[in-house]
């Protein structure tokens, strides 16, 4: 639940840590 960069690219967009990582 927001690991960060350990976070799968099609993580829930509830999760806004890995919605960075995607912006990333």
């Amino acid at each position: 639940v927001g690991l960060g960069p350990m976070r799968p690219r099609l993580a829930p967009p509830l999760d806004p840590p890995s919605v960075i990582n995607i912006l990333e």
